[in-house]
Formats: C-alpha cells, structure tokens, sequence
C-alpha cells in the first residue's frame, strides 16, 4: 500500500511539473505571438496545476512536511496566476491604446490631407478671381506667375503640416 501511495505521489509530483510547463509554454505563446486567445489557455493550464497540487495533496494528507511544500506550490501557483493576468491586462491594455494612436494618425493623416485639398482649392479660386481682375498681367506673366505660387503653396503647406504633427506629438497623440 505505500509502495501505491509512493507512486501516486510520484505520478501527481510529475502532472505537476507537466502542466506547470504547460502554463509556461502558453504564457511564451502569448507573449510572442500576442495571441488574446492564450490568456484563457494559460489559466486553463494554471487550474490544472492547481488541480493537480489539490490531488497531490490529497495524497499527503498525514505528512506534515509535505502537506506543507505542498501549500507553498499552491501559494506560488496564486501568487504566478496573479502576475500572469496583471501582466496580460496590461499587454491587452497596451494593444488598445495602440490600436487608438493608429486610428488618431489615421484621423490627422485625412486632415491633413482634405485640409490640402480645401487650401489647393482656395488658392486656386483665389488666385482665379486675382486673375480675372488683372488678366492682362497674368497672361503676360502666366508661366512664371503659376511656378511661383505653386512652389510658395507647397513650402507653406509643408510647414503647416510639420507644425501640426509637432502639436500631435507634445499633446501625446
């Protein structure tokens, strides 16, 4: 009968180490991959290191030795369960907030780029009823006059869109 006992334990001692490599084997997973899906498998993996420490104990419940290592690897199971999950609410946290900057750039990005479109179009017409005004100095001057607004607009514009990521930037976006 304690030789049984002997190899319970021995075998419990062993499903112990297997799924404590098994929690450790999804916990890499998650970190590597990023994988959302591999927090439920991680505390999947942790209650059967849980469950197998309870049955462990189970076994050795009139050695007060070993009763109490094993009550030790169920406070480290908590304590490792415990700083798994803060460590993921953070990962998951983290992933959020990236998710938001990306969608914040975008949302800039397209500002910036209709705020173009409407500055090109009000150049234009500006400089069309400019035109209209003085056709005659215009049409004298036409390509010149066409290279340098074109070449002032985009140095302008260039400017306003580096001081408007600046401002992104200092205010955290």
């Amino acid at each position: 009968a304690k030789i049984n006992l002997l190899s319970d334990k021995m075998e419990k001692a062993d499903d112990i180490i297997i799924s404590l490599l098994d929690a450790r084997r999804y916990e890499k997973t998650y970190i590597i991959d990023k994988d959302s899906n591999s927090i439920a498998t991680v505390h999947q993996k942790i209650n059967n290191l849980r469950k197998n420490a309870e049955e462990l104990k189970k076994l050795s419940n009139d050695n007060e030795k070993e009763l109490k290592a094993i009550d030790t690897i169920l406070t480290q199971i908590d304590i490792y369960e415990k700083n798994f999950t803060a460590f993921a609410e953070v990962n998951e946290e983290q992933k959020l907030l990236q998710r938001k900057i990306k969608s914040i750039v975008r949302e800039i990005r397209l500002f910036a780029e209709k705020q173009a479109n409407k500055a090109t179009l009000s150049l234009f017409l500006g400089k069309f009823y400019e035109t209209i005004e003085s056709e005659k100095e215009f049409v004298s001057n036409e390509k010149e006059y066409v290279l340098a607004v074109d070449k002032t607009f985009h140095s302008n514009w260039k400017e306003k869109i580096n001081a408007t990521i600046e401002i992104a930037r200092k205010a955290g976006i």
